[in-house]
């Protein structure tokens, strides 16, 4: 009897360990595909945003060009649904804005370490700008800001249901 113990805790084990290494895989692949997705918005529309989760296997990239928001929702590192919305308000961004934006998300939400994560790349008169914050996206959400730049991105984060769970 006891030998049946030891057995069924040692196979037990290593199950939770499989479960594990393939989540942490999961997880590992949509981040890679996550970057991949920033890099190629980037590369065609001057731009690109994301939202992610530390622990998740889904993320949100999206992308303003002239007449449009594109909005990829990711999954297990594919894409899992595109969308596209008119876009009325072309965003505006410069230097100084992004400059602040750390400030003032980090005055108004905590840093998170192993959570939620939201970041840009944006290329402005030639020059790139790579910002990542780690910050719980529900605060990031319920917050007004003084930048008009980052008071866009919420909005839209918000009209658009980018952060919508159901899809995972």
């Amino acid at each position: 009897m006891k030998k049946c113990t030891i057995i069924i805790t040692l196979f037990s084990v290593f199950l939770l360990s499989i479960s594990c290494s393939t989540m942490q895989y999961t997880i590992n692949k949509n981040n890679k595909f996550t970057q991949k997705q920033l890099c190629d918005l980037v590369q065609k529309n001057g731009n690109a945003f994301y939202l992610s989760s530390g622990n998740a296997t889904f993320s949100t990239v999206w992308t303003y060009n002239a007449s449009e928001i594109e909005m990829y929702r990711l999954a297990k590192g594919k894409v899992y649904k595109k969308e596209t919305f008119q876009e009325k308000e072309f965003i505006q961004y410069d230097f100084q804005s992004i400059q602040d934006i750390g400030n003032e998300l980090y005055k108004k939400c905590a840093l998170v370490i192993d959570g939620d994560g939201f970041g840009f790349r944006i290329t402005v008169d030639g020059k790139m700008y790579r910002e990542d914050y780690p910050i719980d996206i529900d605060c990031l959400k319920k917050e007004i800001y003084q930048s008009a730049f980052l008071n866009k991105i919420v909005n839209d984060i918000k009209t658009h249901k980018m952060w919508e769970l159901a899809y995972q």
